[in-house]
């Protein structure tokens, strides 16, 4: 998909060769695309239980369903195999399930096949697949905050987004099955720089076809209804001499101030072609997965802002912040290059392009060293939130990271962060926060410096010098045991002690306490706990909801909430006698756990009595793992149900 900047031109074939090829091809694609591929993840068997315990809207499927890009290429192509028809072809995931059927689904829920880990011990061909995976995820949520931010309808939306992420599922199936070869081409692509390769020879020498003939096969037989649309990729776009003739007088009135002069009238009318933001978008992340600064990513930048009357500058950081924003929303462990490669040096042309790592890539290097993002790494908010828009002005160095008290009003009121309970752990808002939820503000190291939200799982902070760095390897694989091999943990004990461990020895906080929810549902018991002496008092103790206001509060729906000195009046008024004198701490967090609309219990977090103030980045971390954790509750509950009917 590396497409080189200089015409090419096919050497000339006799029709009859041409016809060879062109059935060779087809066989190829058809043998391949009779292997199905596997999920990932685990959406589609959350979704199957998910509906064996509620009803769930088309909206609500559609939600378990994103996480995984196999689980809806399925769907799709079982519905529009279904349809037959072009004129009614079927483009989002809510129209896929309501033609297949809620029995159907069932099914293919069910034989849907997860990873078979024991071909593949050393992970590699796991890390190719979510490796595509991601960028098309990523693609997928660019073109969703895009259409958002135009202000387009929902139905556009949603076709955007699930056009955009099926775009793609060609090269998900080459990385999969051809991934080796695939790795040779991406190789000799960066190595020789993309204006000097042949792309073409180069694809025809190593697969034995050119890719985007691949890509144009694989859609006319996998029934996707996005060829149609997409035809630009196969003729102008195919070696990018179009748009680089096009955005080479864009940028030129960029340089010269002129606002509007990029926005030319030749690539005005080039950008409103069929497909072409979804063509665009999925050209910008495979180029951006070899590099963000090439002139390929940069082309892609200046088209888009010509489509949407939009400033490039704006486009990147945009672009930034919704990379960042899909690595988090999305839990693939090999799927966060592009997010990764923003906070971390990109390799040099001898050094490897795929060296995955065992753990999440956004790890520190050293205990307690953060990351020195790069200038142009964009900030992300709460996730479900438009992603919040960094200054125009670029610091020449890296902005401290936040660990200044929360900010609150005075007036405000008390902002635990609530959110409606869906059926099944991947709609458990329990890491939702309030809209007013109080943030850290970041200090500028130099005067002339504008202060960027920099907060994220990928920001490891300074601690104070009484502060323990955290495990990060530890935290990434507790988080990734919980999420992807729940079956693991026996019970609520393992589980519990799993979660304190990660909370004091991954987040790097000083104490922890858990307490689940009693029969009657009036107070929560003390189970288990940090070995500190100052909290054995608490272990084995019923702490009743009455006497305590800010926990009955977090019991009643799934929410999480971090008091500090500095919190509003209001907040500090649920803080009882009883309470200062039992945790002795003006600082902390705290989470409730549920199973569907059921309260199961409260996971508490502080940092001592004599270290420094806790901050955004262990609060995000918490707050991560509360999530996951409630997760390994809700298949506890299932596993539970399923032994007392067999």
């Amino acid at each position: 998909m590396y497409l080189n900047e200089v015409e090419l031109e096919h050497p000339d074939r006799e029709p009859d060769a041409e016809a060879a090829t062109a059935a060779k091809l087809a066989s190829t694609v058809a043998s391949m695309l009779e292997r199905p591929l596997p999920a990932v993840t685990h959406s589609g068997r959350l979704l199957h239980l998910a509906l064996k315990e509620k009803e769930l809207t088309f909206a609500q499927m559609a939600e378990h369903v994103q996480n995984d890009p196999v689980l809806a290429l399925t769907l799709i192509r079982n519905a529009n195999l279904f349809m037959r028809s072009k004129e009614a072809a079927i483009r989002n995931i809510p129209q896929a399930i309501s033609i297949i059927g809620l029995e159907r689904l069932s099914v293919l829920l069910q034989t849907t096949g997860t990873y078979d880990y024991s071909e593949d011990p050393g992970h590699k061909k796991t890390a190719l697949l979510e490796a595509a995976l991601g960028r098309s995820l990523c693609a997928a949520e660019m073109a969703r905050f895009t259409y958002t931010t135009a202000k387009k309808p929902e139905e556009e939306i949603r076709n955007a987004f699930w056009n955009t992420l099926l775009w793609a599922s060609p090269y998900w199936y080459l990385w999969h099955w051809r991934g080796k070869e695939m790795q040779a081409v991406y190789q000799q692509t960066r190595m020789k720089g993309m204006a000097h390769v042949d792309a073409r020879k180069l694809e025809r020498r190593i697969l034995g076809f050119e890719i985007r003939a691949f890509w144009r096969e694989a859609h006319k037989q996998m029934a996707l209804p996005i060829l149609d649309a997409n035809t630009l990729f196969d003729h102008e776009l195919a070696d990018m001499r179009t748009l680089a003739k096009l955005t080479s007088a864009a940028k030129k009135g960029y340089e010269n101030d002129s606002p509007r002069a990029y926005i030319t009238k030749p690539l005005r009318q080039f950008s409103k072609r069929p497909g072409f933001t979804e063509t665009m978008l999925n050209l910008l992340v495979e180029h951006a997965s070899i590099s963000w600064h090439s002139k390929a990513v940069n082309r892609c930048f200046f088209a888009m802002a010509a489509r949407w009357k939009a400033s490039p500058i704006l486009g990147v950081r945009w672009a930034h912040e919704v990379a960042v924003l899909s690595a988090r929303q999305h839990p693939l462990r090999h799927g966060v290059g592009l997010a990764a490669s923003l906070l971390t040096p990109e390799p040099g042309p001898g050094e490897p392009l795929f060296d995955w790592p065992e753990a999440a890539p956004a790890t520190s290097p050293e205990p307690g060293k953060p990351f020195r993002p790069q200038p142009t790494q964009a900030s992300v908010d709460t996730p479900g939130k438009p992603p919040h828009l960094a200054p125009d002005a670029e610091p020449s160095e890296p902005p401290a990271v936040k660990t200044a008290r929360p900010d609150v009003a005075d007036d405000s009121p008390l902002k635990v962060a609530e959110a409606e309970s869906e059926p099944g752990p991947a709609t458990t808002a329990l890491n939702q926060t309030a809209e007013h939820e109080p943030q850290r503000k970041s200090m500028p190291t130099s005067p002339d410096q504008s202060p960027i939200k920099t907060y994220g799982m990928a920001d490891i902070p300074r601690q104070p010098q009484l502060r323990k760095a955290p495990n990060r390897a530890l935290f990434n694989q507790t988080i990734q045991d919980m999420l992807i091999n729940p079956m693991q943990f026996e019970g609520l004990p393992d589980l519990m002690q799993t979660t304190i461990s990660c909370v004091v020895d991954g987040i790097g906080l000083e104490a922890c306490l858990v307490s689940l929810m009693t029969a009657d549902r009036t107070a929560v018991k003390a189970f288990f706990t940090t070995p500190l002496p100052a909290r054995e008092t608490l272990e084995g103790r019923q702490l009743r909801l009455e006497d305590f206001p800010l926990f009955s509060k977090l019991m009643r729906k799934p929410a999480s909430i971090w008091v500090s000195p500095e919190s509003s009046p209001r907040i500090k008024a649920h803080l009882t006698e009883e309470f200062s004198s039992l945790f002795q701490v003006q600082e902390f967090f705290a989470s409730s756990c549920f199973v569907g609309t059921r309260p199961v219990g409260l996971i508490y977090a502080d940092n001592g009595f004599q270290s420094g103030p806790m901050t955004t980045f262990e609060y995000e971390s918490f707050k991560e793992l509360c999530n996951a954790t409630s997760q390994v509750v809700y298949n506890l509950a299932q596993r539970a149900r399923s032994n007392k009917k067999s």
